[in-house]
């Protein structure tokens, strides 16, 4: 009779326990899933950050981030998402630190929002910040060259960098076609820029070279195997 005492008791609260509502979804939880959301829509930021794992992540790291508008549009619409969840949070409940953060959000996620209006003067292609700079930092820079597997993933990438280009041209093309066209200072520094740094041979090229220098000192491939992975990047 205990035992059966103490099973019906157990029983009762497991009822119970199933009865209570789900728990409330708190502003960590947000963050948390809008951070893997906001990640998960940028394959550059996905790939240098290896946020995920697995086959997720080895997907991203043999993609580029488009280069269109169309893409930046929908950066702005996942802002404006982040912008409203974040504002069905009631502040008073938050603590200290998490208040801190929904405000530094918020303020990061609103710069993203009101950038649309004057997207029509970030130029594609300009000396600083134009895919033109963009494209070789996001493979000599940013990408992880820790295995083979890794390097394997580089040249994947780096076989996107002309349809990327391409899609900057096509960009640019169109801002010129509403007049919108940068300094000529701009222009000249630009096209100085990727003149030099196409005019070197295939084989020294940064692309190349960078990653021949970078493979060798990770010793993720055996001699024979980093020629032949560089003879495919060149």
């Amino acid at each position: 009779m205990k035992k059966l005492s103490i099973l019906l008791v157990a029983i009762g609260v497991v009822g119970i326990s199933a009865q209570q509502p789900a728990p409330q979804r708190t502003v960590s939880d947000f963050f948390n899933e809008f951070t893997a959301e906001w990640i998960r829509s940028n394959p550059n930021q996905a790939a240098s950050s290896r946020y995920f794992t697995g086959a997720e992540q080895e997907a991203f790291e043999q993609q580029l981030t488009p280069e269109t508008p169309e893409f930046r549009h929908t950066r702005v619409v996942l802002a404006q998402k982040g912008l409203d969840q974040l504002a069905m949070f009631d502040r008073s409940r938050m603590s200290e630190a998490d208040r801190l953060s929904a405000d530094l959000m918020r303020w990061q996620l609103e710069i993203v929002v009101e950038g649309e209006k004057y997207r029509d003067f970030v130029f594609p292609l300009e000396q600083f910040g134009g895919a033109n700079v963009n494209l070789p930092n996001t493979l000599v820079v940013n990408h992880p060259l820790n295995t083979e597997k890794d390097a394997v993933h580089y040249i994947t990438r780096l076989g996107l960098v002309g349809t990327r280009m391409d899609e900057a041209v096509a960009e640019a093309k169109t801002l010129a076609a509403k007049n919108m066209i940068p300094p000529r200072f701009i222009v000249r520094a630009t096209i100085t820029q990727m003149q030099q740094f196409i005019g070197t041979p295939p084989a020294k090229n940064p692309f190349v070279a960078s990653f021949d220098q970078r493979l060798a000192a990770s010793k993720a491939a055996s001699d024979a195997r980093r020629e032949e992975l560089r003879a495919q990047a060149e």
